[in-house]
């Protein structure tokens, strides 16, 4: 019972597999984007974008990759920054959903 079989991989199960990751990414990313803040909310999403901007050098961060990216996103010069921080994480858990999605895909 625990060795089944995986179901064959097909051409059109891999294309109707992409649009389904890039559907649910673009929805998760629609939510997350309706709730984003354009201020800094107080705790630890305040807390990321004061060391993101270098405001705040007293700890090493826990995420280096996503440390990365919000360093670049703070330079942008359009909107607050904030809100492009923000922005920035919702794209990065839109993302994270259609990744599980992918993952989850692939397994069942």
């Amino acid at each position: 019972m625990l060795f089944l079989e995986f179901r064959p991989i097909t051409r059109g199960r891999l294309r109707r597999s992409r649009v389904s990751f890039w559907l649910l990414t673009l929805a998760a990313l629609a939510l997350y984007a309706a709730t984003a803040l354009d201020y800094a909310f107080p705790g630890p999403s305040a807390a990321w974008i004061a060391w993101a901007a270098g405001l705040d050098v007293r700890e090493v961060p826990s995420h280096p990759l996503l440390m990365w990216a919000a360093g670049h996103v703070a330079r942008l010069p359009f909107l607050t920054l904030p809100f492009r921080l923000n922005l920035m994480a919702a794209a990065a858990g839109a993302l994270a959903v259609g990744w599980v999605f992918k993952v989850v895909w692939f397994i069942v």
